[in-house]
């Protein structure tokens, strides 16, 4: 009976755990509409959109943010290099449709103390006026609709909010087992971000008067990514970061499973860096399939001599588990029914899906082992070397280009 106490005890915490956020996750779709306030009530906004390599959907991402049904907002976009295939996309956007609320600048200095992506965030915002009340994240495989500004900064008529932060959410038709692993993993990372509180950069708006009365620019200058680190300066500060579930992404691109193993680190060593919830999110990303394996085994090795004792470890394992799948399954409805209410069609999910679930808790524990102890990092063609938390050199740089084998096909940069 110990074994089997042992093993239901295991499920309950790590597994039901992961059941519960799904659960309290899904239970807040579909979302509801904040109230709208008048026009002259709505902040004026500063929208940075740093850029290195081409995203599939950059072009797609411009565009949407020059269709914003907002009154008052700047487009503060910093292109890596000028032979960075980002650049071309966006003039010829923007010859298209010339816009006098766009701003394009090239990356003046890359600092060597923090990521290019976060170097270009602190030049877009340098010399940011008086008059902007707010800043807005997006990243470039990000396709914001109409209401997307409307929904990040109706939060923050709450003086005690001090951020908002969407949801990252991938649905990919790809067979490709990288594509499947980061899907699964993604459904379970967005229910750990809500839970404890880990902002995403790529829809995310915050009170521009922090860059003004915190260290958050100090802080930045020293930082692999510009997301995760708000979670301290907002606590500092007395603030809170709400979630706006109307500012879901979903990204629809697939990636090998070569790609996604280094991605899922790079996202994790972000966690082990900057968030105060680390170790427990390390203590879950370990002991969810190691919970799972232990009662698995313990249903075996019982079964022929402690019958009621497997059954019980196999109850547990099997209600958890449903409650885990289905809460997954009630977002991933519920985001399909706010595409159709916008007019888009989200891709089905190949039946192998189903298959990649285990294969991900695999790549999810090895990415998560090696995010702890990592020293190193590559992020888009830059090594980065990681000195301690707050210590970060730029070991190597070079303009960015684009892979041969991602030319015409739908695969993620990386």
């Amino acid at each position: 009976m110990v074994l089997a106490f042992t093993a239901v005890v295991l499920v309950v915490i790590f597994v039901g755990g992961h059941a519960f956020w799904a659960w309290r996750l899904a239970l807040l779709y579909p979302p509801r509409t904040r109230a709208a306030s008048k026009d002259h009530e709505w902040p004026r906004v500063a929208v940075v959109l740093p850029t290195r390599g081409a995203d599939l959907s950059l072009a797609h991402c411009l565009e949407s943010l020059l269709d914003q049904d907002y009154p008052s907002y700047d487009i503060r976009i910093v292109v890596d290099s000028e032979v960075d295939p980002a650049w071309e996309i966006i003039r010829g956007v923007l010859a298209r449709r010339p816009s006098a609320n766009v701003k394009v600048a090239l990356l003046e200095q890359r600092r060597e103390t923090c990521s290019l992506k976060v170097s270009a965030l602190l030049q877009a915002l340098a010399g940011l006026d008086e008059s902007c009340q707010a800043v807005a994240l997006i990243d470039a495989d990000v396709v914001a609709h109409p209401q997307w500004l409307r929904d990040l900064l109706a939060p923050m008529c709450d003086p005690k909010v001090g951020a908002t932060s969407g949801v990252r959410w991938y649905i990919s038709d790809s067979p490709k087992w990288g594509s499947l692993v980061r899907m699964a993993w993604g459904a379970a990372a967005a229910t750990q971000m809500v839970a404890f509180g880990i902002p995403w950069g790529g829809s995310m708006a915050f009170r521009a008067d922090l860059l003004r009365r915190s260290n958050l620019l100090e802080k930045w200058a020293l930082c692999l990514c510009e997301d995760v680190p708000l979670e301290g300066v907002l606590r500092e500060q007395s603030l809170r970061l709400d979630f706006v579930l109307t500012a879901t992404m979903v990204n629809c691109e697939s990636i090998d499973l070569v790609r996604c193993f280094w991605f899922l680190r790079r996202q994790l060593i972000s966690v082990r860096l900057y968030h105060s919830r680390w170790p427990l999110v390390l203590a879950f990303g370990v002991g969810m399939p190691l919970a799972i394996i232990f009662a698995v085994n313990v249903i075996a090795a019982l079964s022929t001599v402690e019958y009621w004792g497997a059954v019980a470890v196999a109850g547990v394992l099997a209600l958890c588990l449903t409650g885990l799948f289905s809460g997954t399954l009630w977002i991933d409805g519920a985001l399909r029914g706010m595409a159709r209410v916008r007019g888009e069609t989200l891709p089905r999910l190949p039946w192998k899906t189903i298959l990649a679930v285990p294969l991900m808790q695999l790549v999810s524990l090895a990415a998560l082992l090696s995010a702890a102890f990592a020293r190193r990092v590559e992020w888009r063609g830059a090594t980065y070397e990681l000195l301690g938390p707050m210590k970060l050199h730029l070991v190597e740089y070079r303009p960015y280009r684009a892979q041969a084998e991602d030319q015409g096909s739908r695969t993620s940069v990386v």
